[in-house]
């Protein structure tokens, strides 16, 4: 009688035991995977800002660039414009002089 008390108390305090391990071992799994999936979690966050960023630094200098060279370009051609406006007139009064001088003569 005397055996089979310890035997179940034995029985007992082993199944405690295990019952306990189980539940440190389920609360470091449940624990580690929380930090996993925070860890995880943070770095996608990281990971999504440094990209969003990115392209919001790409998207301004393709804006930047475009409105640079849209100016340039704006600017040649009014240049361009200027300097065949001015030499046609100057082609004309040469023209028109010419004339007036044959004319005179």
């Amino acid at each position: 009688m005397c055996v089979w008390y310890v035997y179940v108390c034995i029985r007992v305090t082993c199944t405690c035991d295990v019952h306990v391990i189980w539940m440190h071992v389920a609360c470091d799994v449940h624990v580690t995977l929380m930090h996993v999936a925070c860890d995880v979690h943070v770095t996608w966050m990281h990971v999504a800002c440094d990209v969003h960023v990115t392209w919001m630094h790409v998207a301004c200098d393709v804006h930047v660039t475009r409105m640079y060279v849209a100016c340039d370009v704006h600017v040649t051609w009014m240049h361009v414009a200027c300097d065949v406006h001015v030499t046609l007139m100057h082609v004309a009064c040469d023209v028109h002089v010419t004339w007036m001088h044959v004319a005179c003569d």
